[in-house]
């Protein structure tokens, strides 16, 4: 009885490790399917998926074949052959972490990868033309992504509330950003934007409230402002981030009309040759900008561009400007510089506007290069950031010098300068001096300047 006993328990013994085994298989069993020309399989143990074959993505119904299993699903591979992610393919996958997607792939449909929280890295293929809407929509895990060479367009919303998202560089195949492409993206610290854009939709960056450096091709439809959510009225809270100090613009024409309205933060920017026009309100109030080197492609700096710049210290304008509008430098307190690289009579010339530069009390400096140094003073034509090697060229042609008579170049004077608003108020006189034929120019900054023309004493 013993021996049967002890026989039977073996048995089952058996038994149950075998049905053991059987389970932990069934654990391990890869699901698949297909969805038209293409095969999917998942391994629920590694969480890997996979979809090979040739031709689009499609399945019939509302949800993909693999719905059941998106809890499952912690990586995604798109062989190459496949030529589309459809809409909502893998929408909701929380567990999912990353994403690899051939160049055979030519589109990514409406919320592909909608709500993946989890998802921390994505590269896009060379071969997709296009991201459509909401296609990362609300993936605050997402730290990177790699836009391939091919994308040409990012849909609305696109990558909106990924607020992990640290960097993003745009390629040069890109041609549009639509509306809230990278919306409340607040952990974005620096933005690059190819030179192949040519439209950006409005509030394409609303709420990217961390920036602090961008690269821009040129100034959407004249308003920076918009694409970070200034609708109408400038609104600094929720526009244009109050961190971002750096500006490159990279292929300009035009700086248009409030393109940097209200950027305090805003301590440096470059302006490319190709800039020829500054437009109205372009940088006023940026109160952090503290110097400007405006390049001779610019014929035009329409009225209030500079306007409330109170840390703005010094401007260069060069000689290819033809026109200042009204109030163009109105409330710049705290401008002391101003360079004019032209002849006196190209700057009488220039046709200025009523309070151009109203609350200024800087004078003109007038310099005339040939062959980088100044026909008048001698100064060395300042580098691309106002910076010059000669230092005996930055002395200031009128410092510490008391003798009213005295016909060096460091010669204080005074004198009664009539400005654009009617000013007539005693100021300091700064600018290039000429000896030649026995006078001394001194150019004091107005619109309607006076020129004082005095004989040396001999």
């Amino acid at each position: 009885m013993k021996k049967t006993l002890l026989a039977l328990s073996t048995l089952l013994l058996v038994v149950l490790l075998a049905v053991g085994l059987t389970l932990s298989v069934s654990a391990d069993t890869i699901q698949s399917g297909t969805c038209g020309n293409l095969t999917w399989t998942l391994n629920e143990t590694t969480g890997e998926f996979v979809i090979s074959g040739e031709g689009a993505m499609v399945w019939n119904g509302k949800f993909p074949p693999w719905r059941a299993y998106r809890g499952s699903i912690k990586s995604v591979r798109i062989e190459d052959g496949v030529t589309s992610i459809d809409d909502t393919a893998f929408a909701l996958c929380e567990a999912l972490t990353s994403v690899a997607i051939s160049d055979s792939v030519t589109s990514i449909g409406w919320m592909a990868f909608y709500g993946c929280t989890g998802l921390t890295s994505a590269t896009i293929g060379n071969g997709v033309t296009s991201i459509d809407r909401e296609t990362f929509y609300g993936c605050t895990g997402l730290t990177s992504v790699t836009i391939g060479n091919g994308v040409t367009g990012i849909g609305d919303s696109a990558f909106e509330g990924c607020t992990s998202l640290t960097s993003v560089t745009i390629p040069d195949s890109v041609t549009r950003i639509d509306s809230h492409a990278f919306g409340g993206c607040t952990s974005l610290t620096s933005l690059t934007i190819g030179n192949g854009v040519t439209s950006i939709d409005s509030s394409a960056f609303k709420g990217c409230t961390g920036l602090t450096s961008i690269t821009i091709p040129f100034v959407v439809g004249g308003n920076f402002g918009y694409i970070f959510g200034a609708h109408g009225h400038f609104d600094q809270s929720s526009a244009i981030p109050t961190s971002l100090k750096n500006v490159i613009i990279t292929n300009a024409t035009t700086i248009g009309h409030d393109a940097f309205y209200g950027c305090t933060g805003l301590t440096s920017i470059t302006i490319p040759d190709s800039v020829t026009s500054i437009e109205s309100s372009a940088f006023l109030g940026c109160s952090g900008l503290t110097s400007i080197t405006i390049p001779d492609s610019v014929t035009r700096i329409d009225s209030l561009a500079f306007k409330g710049c109170t840390g703005l210290t010094s401007v260069t304008i060069p000689n290819s400007v033809t026109n200042i509008g009204y109030s163009t430098f109105d409330g710049c307190t705290g401008l002391t510089k101003m360079i004019y690289c032209g002849t006196l009579e190209e700057w009488f010339a220039i046709s200025k506007g009523e309070d151009w530069k109203s609350g200024v009390v800087a004078d003109l400096q007038l310099h005339n290069y040939e062959n980088d140094v100044c026909t008048f003073c001698g100064m060395t034509k300042p580098n691309d950031d106002g910076s010059t090697n000669d230092d005996a060229a930055n002395k200031n042609p009128t410092e510490n010098n008391s003798s009213a008579n005295n016909n060096t170049p460091n010669n204080n004077n005074t004198s009664n300068n009539t400005s654009d608003s009617g000013d007539t108020s005693d100021k300091k006189s700064s600018g290039c001096f000429s000896s030649v034929s026995g006078f001394a120019l001194i150019v004091p900054l107005c619109g309607a300047a006076v020129l004082m023309v005095r004989k040396k004493k001999k």
